[in-house]
């Protein structure tokens, strides 16, 4: 057995042997091809290996001559692409990564969204006539909350807006007392609420569709544009007397709407009892609000408003009004002029005009001066009045100037306004008023 291995690995001796010197030979033929070719004499097969003396001889048949191993292909030089360039990753810190956006509106419903808001304005304001300072004080003027948004997008929503600033505490007042014959016998303290105390402002639900938004609910009636629109957009701390005494007013009722591209109008019923107030009767308000935009920035409007049915009772109304907006390359124009007539009794009506215009200009979109000049007659019929209708009858003149700045549009803006209203008979009077607002 022994004898059997040393055989096989001189065998395999020989076979490496060969091996080799073929490669030399593949590897000299393959850079003899750019030369010219001479013959090389044959290499010569390396002798096998002795097996050593010291064993025993015996008879072994000859190993046939192993397989020539196969030539190796050529060689070809392959050149790997340059590595590419190591980007150096920074740390998480380092990068600069922008937080989402708040969500504008809250999901409910299946479908549905919620998009709430308020507009919140804070003054302080004196009050001075002729003669002797009669108010200074601070006051919370509006705090509206409102939530508003759709149950199914783009066809059915809802809006609702409350005041709480409304809601003041009753002052104390003075009332006259009469006997059965109706001399006044003397006076009694009553107390009273300072003003309206119904905190519910706006309260819709609204069907919508391409052409027509139908609405049913409370809401402000559509009489003056400033009166209108959004109390957040006020040009100066409060409206002009004229939108005040003959447009800022709200009913119950049903309401179709929209606007469209040149286009706008509202038609609307209502009760014609006011703010938050059952019918009493079978008369019903009924208006017509058409509104042109012939170019962008410009808005024309005219008004219809009057009452139908059972028109001899007190509490009748007819309003006729148009208006104008213009806000172009910082330029603002707005102006409206409003004639009313009002049934205050069986056999008494009384007529009331006025008209306002204001001019502003706005700088770099932060500060906007502004000036407003109005006029109202409560009574056109009559020039004088009577000491104690002063201040519900009197003829009255108002120049007014302010300065609002815009620290972010309307959503946060500070306003300062000073107004002289020049009466016909009562004293003059000026009032200055600081406003702040925040709005969303």
């Amino acid at each position: 057995m022994k004898h059997g291995a040393l055989f096989s690995a001189a065998s395999v001796l020989l076979a490496v042997s060969v091996s080799v010197s073929v490669s030399v030979s593949s590897a000299h033929a393959q850079t003899a091809l750019d030369e010219p070719a001479e013959e090389l004499p044959a290499p010569a097969l390396p002798a096998p290996a002795s097996v050593p003396a010291s064993l025993p001889t015996e008879t072994v048949e000859p190993a046939a001559p192993p397989e020539p191993a196969p030539r190796k292909p050529a060689v070809v030089e392959v050149v790997s692409p340059a590595p590419a360039p190591s980007v150096a990753v920074l740390p998480s810190a380092a990068v600069d990564v922008k937080p989402a956006e708040p969500p504008r509106q809250l999901s409910i419903g299946k479908e549905g969204f919620w998009k709430p808001g308020a507009v919140v304005q804070v003054w302080a304001f004196a009050t001075h006539s002729e003669e002797e300072w009669k108010q200074t004080s601070f006051r919370l003027r509006r705090l509206e909350l409102r939530w508003a948004g759709e149950i199914i997008p783009g066809r059915f929503g809802y809006a609702v807006v409350i005041d709480p600033a409304r809601l003041l505490e009753p002052s104390t007042a003075n009332v006259p007392v009469k006997n059965e014959a109706g001399d006044t016998i003397g006076t009694a303290a009553v107390s009273q609420p300072t003003s309206a105390s119904s905190i519910v402002q706006d309260a819709v639900v609204t069907v919508m569709s391409d052409y027509v938004d139908v609405s049913i609910g409370q809401f402000k009636i559509p009489v003056s544009y400033e009166a209108y629109g959004s109390v957040a957009k006020l040009l100066l701390p409060e409206r002009s007397t004229v939108s005040r005494r003959l447009g800022e007013r709200r009913d119950i009722g049903i309401r179709a709407e929209k606007r469209l591209k040149y286009l706008g109008y509202v038609a609307a019923a209502m009760n014609g009892e006011g703010q938050n107030r059952l019918d009493t009767n079978d008369q019903k308000d009924l208006a017509l609000r058409l509104e042109l935009y012939p170019i962008e920035g410009l808005t024309l409007a005219g008004v219809g408003y009057s009452s139908v049915g059972e028109r001899d009772l007190a509490g009748t109304k007819d309003r006729v009004e148009v208006d104008l907006h213009l806000e172009k390359a910082g330029f603002l124009l707005q102006g409206e002029l409003i004639r009313g007539r009002d049934r205050v009794s069986a056999t008494s009506r009384l007529t009331s005009q006025g008209y306002y215009a204001v001019l502003g200009y706005t700088i770099a979109k932060t500060l906007q001066p502004l000036v407003r000049f109005g006029y109202f007659d409560p009574n056109v019929r009559q020039s004088e009045e009577a000491p104690a209708d002063f201040a519900r009858l009197d003829e009255q003149h108002e120049y007014s100037g302010g300065l609002t700045y815009y620290w972010v549009a309307h959503e946060a803006k500070l306003q300062l306004a000073t107004s002289v209203f020049d009466y016909d008979q009562a004293p003059t009077e000026v009032t200055t008023i600081f406003c702040a607002q925040a709005s969303f």
